[in-house]
């Protein structure tokens, strides 16, 4: 089964809140469905995002899951990664994640 990290999913972050110390994100998780997105899977992505922005995974939080509308299968997961201890470090994780969307 397809695990939601960025090289067996072709994971894109397109969406971008800047909160109180936090970054909401929201990813698309190209060809997985709703049914392989269990609760392991969901912590697997939750390591992956905290990893990819030096935060623990206990920081982010899925906030929505939604399946895509698009011709293929895909998910859109909407995260909040919180923790963050200065303005200057929100900062440098949504460049982080804007970087990566636009690869």
């Amino acid at each position: 089964a397809p695990w939601p990290v960025r090289a067996a999913s072709g994971w894109c972050c397109e969406t971008f809140v800047q909160g109180d110390k936090s970054v909401t994100a929201t990813f698309t998780l190209q060809g997985l469905t709703a049914a392989e997105f269990t609760p392991a899977a969901q912590q697997v992505f939750k390591r992956e995002v905290a990893s990819f922005v030096a935060r623990p995974a206990s920081d982010v939080t899925i906030k929505s899951i939604s399946e895509t509308s698009r011709r293929a299968a895909g998910l859109e997961v909407e995260v909040d990664i919180g923790g963050f201890g200065t303005d200057e470090e929100v900062d440098q994780a949504e460049a982080k994640l804007k970087d990566e969307a636009a690869t």
